[in-house]
């Protein structure tokens, strides 16, 4: 319903995106980002990626109606659509025939170092205390992060733990000793890109 609205029979009736950008916006060739598309169940009565058919095939995209306004027809086919997943097994074979595929690796030691410095930074301009502490991640820091097991999605968490502690010991530096003691009293979070698809919630 968020990317091709909702029916006129619908009290809560709307256009979606799509329309939106292509009526409303300032192009005619927008880009849309549909993230984790993996994740959208297709077990569901209307399958969030049956939206996608139409819009990805580029002379059914031509004609392209919003359930909202069925008396419209509007050019959708200049769209460029970029798509992610964890999981190409979860994508139904139709959606990815009409997709360009590109791997992406997991980051490389070097670049886990170079996030865990732009994390820092981010969260430091981000809080009331980041001030207290340098403008730089001390490398040392940098490395012990970057070399903590699975992906770097908990790794902003963790440091919001490691600056509390480095905040309570009245240093102006996040050490290294910091992030151990953060993961000493870190809840375990469990890493999202080592879990299998398609398990229980």
């Amino acid at each position: 319903m968020s990317l091709i609205g909702l029916e006129q029979h619908y009290y809560t009736s709307s256009p979606g995106k799509v329309f939106e950008l292509l009526v409303q916006g300032q192009t005619a060739n927008p880009v849309i980002v549909v993230d984790e598309l993996d994740k959208a169940s297709s077990e569901a009565r209307f399958p969030p990626a049956n939206a996608l058919y139409q819009l990805l095939e580029s002379e059914t995209a031509k004609r392209f109606c919003d359930q909202s306004c069925l008396h419209v027809k509007l050019d959708a086919s200049r769209i460029s659509w970029v798509v992610t997943a964890n999981y190409l097994s979860a994508i139904p074979v139709p959606i990815l025939s009409r997709l360009t595929t590109f791997y992406v690796p997991s980051p490389t030691r070097a670049e886990r170092i170079q996030i865990a410095s732009t994390v820092y930074r981010d969260l430091r301009r981000q809080m009331a205390w980041g001030k207290r502490f340098g403008p730089t991640l001390p490398q040392r820091t940098a490395r012990t992060l970057a070399d903590l097991a699975g992906s770097v999605r908990p790794m902003k968490s963790l440091l919001r733990l490691a600056c509390a502690n480095a905040y309570l010991r009245k240093s102006s530096a996040v050490e290294a000793f910091d992030v151990e003691q953060a993961l000493r009293c870190a809840m375990p979070m469990p890493d999202l890109e080592q879990l299998e698809a398609g398990g229980h919630a």
